[in-house]
């Protein structure tokens, strides 16, 4: 094989290696020549987090393990040589460079790999407010004064809502838990961060970047985070230093405990298998989310005590799926039969069928064009608004805290959700589409400062990625400079500063034009599982270049453990005032870019008279087609193109 020195630069993977469609073939590299490949430098009976890996290939030993993952330069960071597994070498990226101890394993870790240490603080900006942070899992606008939801029963966020400013038309960039946090946590697009699924990390490309939590860090804030903010692994512990402070002393906890299961113990009912929901005794079982809240609370304590400003981040699971939360919570709703079906569970009129999104498992056997029954979307419609119930009796300890403490007049609150989630409509279930329901998310933001917006909504465009510059801005801190990649969002600071009391609302496009959201889709999935049928040779039928068996495109993956360079397509959608338009085009997985002058799909609906709390009313028919939108079509492709500067 050739040397190091005469390697070939591979585009697919950004680094110096050679690539064969069968495998992949990495130059040989000399263990003899490496410290950190002798024995002396192995973690003997260890293996590293099976979270994730860049690949994995046949190697005779550990030595020679090593070298293949030496000579993946940058991409590669631990390596896991498994003499019981074919292939017995697995390459990992930062998102599993963790010990994870086995005793059939030898692995080893680049140290001199892993990001470089954040610069030392600064001191605090003077009158610096707190700020407290808290992203919820898979919640759509499901509230009740917020968003008009009146049989929801959300005191807490409620009385946030009466005391902030609620955007009723805030959008996620990609509803997926991993690709959407790397975004908004970091600051930055998905078309930035090159974050598609639960493989890549923000830090892969941005090593220095200045994280969200980090910018507080670094301009003398006491910062400390709980439960899910970023997703776990990605980046590594949750990011550690560069982003929190004092870890030594205020570890990061995110942990699942005993109540956040469904299992067959006869406390139900629900699910055994995969529980999709189920009532628990609260005085039998305990909730991480309960954890996620002590943690918190203990956090904004030790900083009020030590008199440093603070950011503390809150990141609640629920209503993620399970929906396994305290029976009274369900007691809430009543009667499944009492809840209210969608007015639309079937299939868009019109859409393509790479826009469709399948559930496999109990709960949500969907199938392209067969709706579950009515009886069962009531039950789990029940279940997830149990779930937001238990979620939002969370958030009211946080809340109640910050009251207990005496700095609500110094703290900003800002309430989100990652992404959206689809309850039946257009017969989907879960996020992973970027329909309204799974990319729209709750956004509440209370100021002490600006009484003008107390209490009020607004439907001005905002995005997940605003977050950072605008909270930066609201707090009094200084955006970074000089960093290698700009941020991604728009401050909406200025709303809060134009708003005032008994003014007039402000228009969707004040401060941007559009948000922007996409999603992939894959042939395969994890560890290479394939997706769809070969059954089907009709319309909505493609050929996959890797597999030369007929596919669904409305039955794809998810892409859950596929990296950028291996996805297949990409949807990519534009929300303007009156319009959602999207398109969906094959992924050049060289370029790391859609193939535009491909169209799998198009898709345009109208959303006139959209207020921002309909569930039922929109996005029920594809119109791209109608003659009469031809001019629209046009004007809103261009736009979405110089939108998404791939």
């Amino acid at each position: 094989m050739a040397s190091p020195s005469l390697r070939n630069v591979c585009v697919i993977f950004g680094l110096t290696c050679s690539f064969s469609v069968l495998h992949w073939v990495i130059p040989e590299v000399s263990a003899s020549n490496l410290p950190q490949c002798m024995p002396a430098s192995f973690l003997n009976g260890t293996c590293l987090a099976d979270w994730s890996e860049y690949t994995s290939i046949n190697t005779s030993s550990a030595s020679e393990c090593c070298a293949e993952c030496f000579a993946a330069e940058d991409k590669c960071v631990g390596w896991t040589f498994n003499v019981g597994q074919v292939p017995p070498c697995h390459l990992r990226p930062y998102s599993s460079a963790n010990p994870n101890f086995k005793k059939e394993c030898t692995s080893g870790i680049f140290h001199q790999r892993v990001p470089p240490p954040p610069p030392p603080p600064k001191p605090a900006p003077p009158n610096a407010k707190n700020v407290l942070f808290i992203v919820v899992d898979d919640l759509r606008p499901n509230l009740n004064v917020a968003y008009d939801h009146t049989f929801m029963h959300t005191p807490n966020l409620d009385k946030l809502a009466e005391e902030g400013l609620v955007f009723r038309n805030a959008y996620c960039q990609y509803a997926y838990c991993a690709p959407s946090r790397n975004s908004f946590m970091s600051g930055r697009r998905p078309i930035q961060t090159k974050v598609y699924s639960f493989t890549d990390h923000f830090r892969e490309i941005g090593p220095t970047w200045t994280s969200f939590p980090g910018l507080f860090k670094d301009n003398g804030y006491f910062t400390s985070g709980a439960g899910k903010t970023f997703h776990p692994g990605l980046p590594p512990n949750y990011d550690g230093a560069r982003s929190w402070s004092n870890l030594s002393t205020y570890p990061y906890v995110n942990q699942y405990l005993n109540g956040d299961h469904c299992k067959p113990d006869g406390d139900g009912p629900g699910y055994s298998t995969w529980g999709r929901w189920c009532m628990r005794d609260g005085t039998k079982f305990q909730f991480g989310d309960d954890l996620t809240a002590n943690n918190t609370i203990l956090h904004m304590k030790a900083a009020v005590t030590a008199k440093t400003p603070f950011f503390v981040a809150c990141g609640f699971h629920r209503p993620h799926l399970p929906w396994s939360v305290p029976k009274p919570f369900f007691d809430l709703y009543g009667n499944p039969e009492n809840i209210a079906p969608p007015l639309h569970p079937q299939t868009p009129v019109g859409m393509p069928p790479i826009a469709w999104h399948a559930v496999p498992g109990p709960g949500f056997p969907t199938q392209w064009n067969v709706s579950l029954p009515t009886n069962s979307t009531q039950a789990n419609r029940l279940a997830y608004y149990a779930a937001v119930s238990f979620m939002d009796s969370q958030v009211g300890r946080v809340l109640d805290t910050v009251d207990a403490l005496g700095v609500k007049e110094d703290t900003i609150v800002a309430f989100v959700a990652d992404h959206g989630w689809q309850l039946g409509e257009h017969n989907m279930y879960g996020k992973m589409t970027v329909f309204e329901m799974a990319v729209r998310v709750p956004f509440i933001i209370r100021d002490p400062t600006h009484p003008g917006t107390h209490g009020r909504h607004t439907a001005v465009f905002a995005e997940l990625v605003d977050l950072m510059p605008t909270l930066a801005e609201l707090a009094g801190v200084p955006l970074p400079t000089n960093e290698t990649v700009p941020l991604g969002g728009t401050s909406l600071a200025k709303v809060f500063k134009t708003l005032t009391p008994g003014s007039d609302p402000l228009p969707m496009d004040f401060v941007k034009p559009y948000t922007l959201s996409q999603h992939a889709r894959c042939w395969k999935d994890t560890h290479g599982a394939k997706c769809g049928t070969t059954m089907s040779t009709g319309s909505g039928s493609m050929t996959s270049l890797e597999d030369p068996q007929p596919h669904d495109l409305h039955n794809m993956c998810d892409c859950h453990f596929v990296p950028a360079s291996d996805l297949d397509f990409m949807g990519l959608s534009i929300r303007v005032p009156r319009w959602r338009y999207t398109e969906w085009h094959p992924w050049n997985k060289t370029a790391l870019a859609p193939v535009w002058g491909t169209m799998t799909g198009v898709e345009l609906y109208s959303h006139d008279n959209d207020a921002g709390t309909s569930f039922d009313d929109y996005e029920n028919q594809n119109v791209a087609g109608d003659t009469a939108n031809k001019d629209i079509v046009a004007s809103l492709a261009k736009e979405l193109r110089n939108a998404f500067p791939y």
